[in-house]
Parts: C-alpha cells; structure tokens; sequence
C-alpha cells in the first residue's frame, strides 16, 4: 500500500533494471504471487484509470521503458519484439489471444522446456505469438489478452481470475556490425 512506501512508482523502481538486463540478453522473470484481493493484479496492471499516473501498474511502465530503451539502441541494432500470453487454469493451459471462436485452435499446446529448444527459451508449440512495434501495441495485446482471462468469484473476491496468467515477452537484438 502507499502508506507502507510499496507505491506503483517504487516497485517499478525496484523492478525497473531487469529491462537492461533483458535488452542485454539474459532471461527475467516478474512475477506477482499472494492470496486472493492481494494486489497482483494491481500491480501488475494498475488500476486501468489510464489518466492517474499513479494508478498506472508494471505492464504499462515496462512497456513504455522498454520500447524508450531499445530505442536507445535502433541505430546500431535489428530489433523485434513479440508477445505471447497464456492462462493456466484448472489444469488446463489455455491461449488467451486466441478468440473464443477459435478456441480448438489452442486445445494442442504444448510445453518445451528449454534444453529442447533451439532458442534456449521455453516455448509453448501452438501458441499464438504476436509481434509489436512500440509500447502502445504491446499494451493493446496485453489488455485483449487480459479480457480473455476466466474468472470465477471467491469468498474473498467477486471477480477473482482464480487463474495464473503468463504474458512473455521477447526480445531479439541483432547487432547490425
């Protein structure tokens, strides 16, 4: 909460130099774990009201430092971003930028671990990947990806996701040298 110091700004202050760490090619991970109506959500999205900038959560902070820093590096660099997003629930691993329509599409997804990849990552074969450009259609993928999420309320929360959500973003940097 803001009284303790936890503010939106100072946890991405906190997680703000794993993006350097990413665009210098190491593996990261943010991850928000704790009981229902904790906050992870919060966190990790803010509170949608796009106008209170300190209402504004991770996802939307990382997005616009991240395209900031890799613009940084354009002129010497081949750059390309692209996201995925999954939801595990009730044991069933689910493609969220799938349409409900086309759901039998993603009914095969299956997960590589790393050491059988040829990227080094672990994959999921069959889940949809989409490129971006910039901050906003990052931010655009990630909001239609969280629109698809289930849900389900809880003694503790009417609307609790009662899901894991997993959004990955990679990054490839080419040195153009």
């Amino acid at each position: 909460s803001d009284v303790e110091g936890n503010t939106q700004v100072n946890v991405f202050k906190d997680t703000s130099l794993l993006l350097t760490s990413a665009i210098d090619g190491f593996n990261v991970c943010i991850f928000a774990y704790g009981q229902t109506g904790s906050g992870k959500t919060y966190t990790m999205l803010g509170s949608g009201d796009g106008g209170d900038q300190r209402h504004q959560g991770l996802a939307p902070r990382v997005a616009h430092e991240l395209f900031r820093k890799l613009q940084e590096r354009e002129s010497g660099h081949d750059i390309e971003v692209s996201v995925s997003m999954l939801e595990l629930y009730t044991d069933k691993l689910r493609d969220l930028l799938v349409s409900s329509k086309n759901e039998k599409e993603c009914l095969d997804l299956k997960i590589r671990l790393a050491e059988h990849t040829s990227s080094g990552l672990v994959e999921v074969d069959g889940a949809k990947i989409e490129p971006v450009a910039n901050a906003e259609e990052l931010l655009e993928v990630i909001d239609r990806g969280t629109q698809g999420r289930a849900s389900s309320s809880t003694k503790m929360n009417a609307d609790s996701s009662r899901s894991h959500m997993i959004a990955t973003i990679v990054l490839s940097l080419r040195n153009r040298r």
